[in-house]
């Protein structure tokens, strides 16, 4: 068992399995619509000066930004900009501060998910991504997560027109196979240094 730092965790998807597994999770989450999810502090991570130090040290370290600003999607300012000619640079402050909490901190392992529209953006603060899988591109120091070949990435919510509060909550929602088969490559997979 472990301790695992969620941090812009929405519904909680990505820390589920280490959850259920027993390990100390903690969600990180200031949307005052997912604070009924198990183990989220209601903590802005821009913040994190703050309160990290508060907290158990994580072995593992996983993270969902905000992806509105990024998305390639019909809906948000990044679209709206580039049909109208306009320059639009998101906001990189939660970003940097997701980066620099796994620099102060040092997991083992730690994952910055986000989308597509994301890459160009995130290749100056946090380099080049690592997997896809889906939708989901995943930066970071992790072992493969290795789905069974018969998988198939669905997103859950795909109602965009609902008026559902938590209807982006259920769109970012990362799959419990996700969460589950990163839990098992930490569990299984050794790195050359283990074995030095």
């Amino acid at each position: 068992m472990g301790v695992i730092w969620d941090l812009c965790s929405g519904l909680g998807g990505f820390s589920e399995a280490f959850a259920q597994a027993g390990w100390t999770v903690i969600r990180i989450d200031n949307s005052k619509l997912v604070q009924h999810v198990p183990f989220t502090l209601d903590l802005d991570v821009r913040q994190w000066a703050d309160w990290a130090d508060d907290l158990p040290k994580p072995d593992v370290i996983v993270a969902s930004p905000p992806c509105v600003e990024f998305s390639n999607g019909f809906h948000g300012p990044r679209p709206t900009a580039l049909r109208e000619g306009i320059h639009f640079e998101p906001d990189m402050s939660i970003v940097i501060a997701c980066r620099d909490i796994i620099e102060t901190f040092k997991p083992k392992y730690w994952v910055i998910e986000n989308v597509a529209g994301a890459i160009k953006f995130f290749q100056e603060e946090i380099g080049f991504w690592s997997q896809k899988i889906g939708p989901l591109f995943l930066w970071g120091n992790f072992p493969r997560i290795i789905l069974p070949p018969d998988y198939t990435y669905t997103k859950a919510g795909q109602d965009v027109w609902s008026t559902d509060p938590l209807r982006a909550n259920k769109k970012a929602y990362i799959p419990f196979e996700v969460s589950f088969h990163l839990l098992y490559g930490i569990k299984t997979q050794r790195t050359l240094e283990e074995y030095i």
